[in-house]
Parts: structure tokens; sequence; C-alpha cells
């Protein structure tokens, strides 16, 4: 059997530079190896039932924490990991590094995620119920956090829109381009308190054609939620053009509940 040209190129350029795991830098042909994603610490136990987040529901009275029991814009938001650690680390290097090849591996994450279902921790609290999944089957289209183009121009690629173009041929579900755009670049939230994130946000966020979205149920898609400001708006002006439910997917989420 004839060896194409590309096949023996790939074989000797393996052996001149190693394959690599993108995050801990060890040997492997897979961009994110099998230790790194063991080693991610997936979201497990009780969680508020309205924004996904990690929580004592003895501490809290019942099913949702107390910023969602003052309402959070979203009708579910799901969250796979806790943002620390390797996943954290993976999340940086494909946004700030450029390492688009993780955009597989990290939407697999997603796709695993809404495949199985989330099955929380055991509770011993009276007043806490198991909270619902979200079920693509309720799901009409996807939806990515949108970067402000320059933004998006300066980094190559919105990382959001990768991860959601993973979900979206997974399970065969819409995911249109252009229908919500960020319309004025936004300080970085990472520095902001919750609320300087919600006025950070406030206004930043347009739905460029309503029917798409008219009436639907609607799945956001993004990397990371921290207090959920972002994600809140996106809703706000999802709902604002029509659509009937939000629900809101992220790798990872960060609490201090």
């Amino acid at each position: 059997m004839a060896v194409r040209p590309g096949d023996l190129l790939k074989t000797l350029l393996d052996i001149i530079f190693p394959p690599r795991c993108r995050v801990c830098e060890t040997s492997s042909r897979i961009p994110l190896c099998d230790a790194c994603l063991s080693g991610i610490e997936r979201i497990t136990g009780p969680i508020c039932h309205s924004c996904g987040a990690p929580f004592d529901p003895s501490t809290h009275h019942g099913d949702l924490c107390a910023d969602c029991r003052q309402g959070s814009g979203l009708d579910r938001a799901r969250s796979v990991c806790r943002f620390t650690g390797l996943i954290r680390k993976a999340i940086h290097r494909y946004k700030y590094d450029s390492v688009r090849e993780l955009a597989d591996p990290l939407g697999e994450l997603l796709c695993a995620y809404l495949e199985s279902g989330f099955r929380p921790g055991p509770t011993a609290d009276p007043y806490y119920t198991e909270p619902r999944a979200i079920s693509l089957e309720e799901v009409d289209l996807i939806v990515p956090v949108p970067l402000f183009p320059a933004r998006e121009r300066d980094r190559g690629f919105n990382q959001a829109r990768l991860l959601v173009d993973r979900v979206a041929a997974r399970f065969n579900v819409p995911a249109p381009g252009g229908v919500l755009i960020r319309t004025r670049d936004t300080t970085p939230q990472i520095n902001l308190k919750a609320r300087e994130r919600k006025r950070n946000v406030r206004g930043a966020f347009e739905v460029v054609e309503a029917g798409p979205v008219r009436d639907r149920t609607v799945l956001l898609v993004d990397d990371v939620c921290t207090t959920g400001a972002t994600l809140g708006e996106c809703s706000k002006m999802l709902k604002r053009a029509g659509a009937d439910r939000v629900f809101a997917l992220t790798l990872a989420r960060q609490s201090s509940l």
C-alpha cells in the first residue's frame, strides 16, 4: 500500500516535534490528555435550580440561591465544571494563547454533559428537590455569547462560537450565525465586582433579527460563568426580541456561594 505524502510528513513532524497535551505538556496524541480530563473537577453536588451554582441548600432554605430568588433573567443555567485547576488552565490556553485545538475536547465536555444530564449529589435537606437538566429536546437553537468584532479579530476566533459548532454538529440543532451581536466593547469582567459587571454589560448586546428567536427556546453557550451578568444581559435581549425561554450552558462556573 502506497504511503501518502501527507501521512509521511505527519510522521516525520511527530518524530521531530512529539505531540503533547496542550495543558500539561506531557506526551499525548490528543490536545487534552486523559489525565487532564480525569483531573477536571466536575460539578456534582447540589446546585441552585436556576443558575446552576453549587451551593448548600440547608443554608439557603430551598432550591434557589439568594441571587436567583431575586431573579436571574435566565430560565435555567448549568455548568460542567468548577472554574479551578486544570479546566481553568485549559480555558486560558484556549482563549488567551489561541490554542484552537482545545475546542474539540472542550466541546466534547459540553456534549457529554448534555448526553448524560446533571446528576446531583445526595442531600438530606427536606426542602431541596432534584434540579432539572438541560435537555436539547427542549431547545430550538443554540447561540454563542458574542465577542465585540475588534476583539474577535484580535483573538482570531470566538471561543464560544467554536464550542457551539461542536454541540450543534453532534446533536443536529440549528446554530445560525449573527443572531446576537455585541454592540460595544466592554471592560474585561475579570476584575469587576458583581454590580460593576451588570453595569458593564448593560446595553452591550443586540438581537439583529428577531425571526429566528421569536417564540423559541434558545440555548446560550459560553466558556465561563462568573456572576451570570453577561448571560443575564444576553437573555434579556433575546427575550425582548421574543424568545420564549433562554437556557445557558458553560464549561465552567466560578462561584463564591
